[in-house]
């Protein structure tokens, strides 16, 4: 049975922050992610944005 999705709220504090990135290394947290684009498209990943074509978050990427 999949576990139920939990929505956090974090204020862009480094306190926070660090509390959600050691979440994420212990796999306590997942962020699905539906692409990766160059920063060259981040236009397109607006787009999809805008339109909600997408299934999880998109990632820029800003070296190969």
């Amino acid at each position: 049975m999949p576990a139920e999705p939990q929505f956090h709220a974090v204020v862009p504090d480094a306190k926070d922050l660090g509390r959600v990135l050691a979440a994420i290394a212990a796999k306590r947290l997942n962020i699905p992610v539906d692409r990766r684009l160059p920063l060259e498209q981040a236009g397109e990943a607006q787009a999809l944005a805008d339109v909600g074509q997408r299934r999880g978050k998109t990632i820029l990427l800003t070296a190969p």
